[in-house]
């Protein structure tokens, strides 16, 4: 009986005489669905045979470094909205669809002015670089 990684390997090398399937069987479907879970599998087969060097801790740190800040900003709009309550500038509820003095009304103008950057200016990660728009965009 295979382990689910030696039948990742398996698949993502190729061999389906290993999987104990005909060789052949699977091939006359070549739908494109086949092929892009193929190809996941062999990158999914090619990080798990990857050694856990420096370089790759130094870019899990600073991948969950820049999830732990981005989810703070985000989680923060919380506690703004709460002290914005107590000081009585937003309502706890919003009255009607389309009330502006409810804390919904707040977060949704949060996520409506995340949707308009991103829409904005989505094209300056193609143009400079996801990584450097990411680091700039932390500052």
């Amino acid at each position: 009986m295979k382990s689910s990684n030696q039948t990742v390997y398996a698949t993502a090398l190729g061999d389906a005489g290993a999987l104990g399937v005909p060789a052949g069987a699977g091939a006359s479907a070549g739908s494109r669905a086949e092929e892009v879970a193929l190809g996941g599998a062999r990158i999914s087969a090619r990080l798990d045979r990857l050694p856990a060097t420096r370089s790759i801790w130094k870019l899990v740190m600073l991948l969950s470094l820049g999830l732990f800040f981005e989810l703070y900003d985000l989680m923060f709009s919380d506690y703004i909205a709460l002290g914005l309550v107590k000081s009585g500038i937003l309502t706890a509820t919003t009255h009607g669809l389309f009330g502006t003095s409810g804390v919904a009304s707040f977060i949704a103008a949060l996520f409506a002015g995340l949707f308009i950057g991103t829409a904005a200016c989505g094209f300056l990660a193609d143009r400079f670089g996801r990584r450097a728009i990411f680091t700039w965009s932390l500052l």
